[in-house]
């Protein structure tokens, strides 16, 4: 089945791309793999507050974002 994504899910690919690009380069992932957290704790506080990542797939009533599977796929 071919599937094109919305606008909307569009954007989102396109926003999470540029974020992680401009602040998780593989290069930094591995570094930061080899510290004791495993991760930069500002990068992930930002995919957070300003993204609403980590809550996309949990429903609105519940403070996340309201997405579906798809939009949790294009995340992940």
């Amino acid at each position: 089945m071919i599937r094109e994504f919305t606008e909307e899910q569009d954007e989102l690919r396109k926003t999470v791309r540029k974020f992680l690009s401009d602040h998780s380069s593989e290069t930094e992932v591995r570094r930061l793999m080899a510290t004791e957290p495993g991760y930069d704790p500002e990068v992930w506080k930002t995919m957070a507050t300003q993204l609403g990542l980590q809550g996309i797939a949990i429903p609105k009533e519940y403070g996340g974002q309201g997405f579906g599977w798809v939009e949790l796929g294009i995340v992940l």
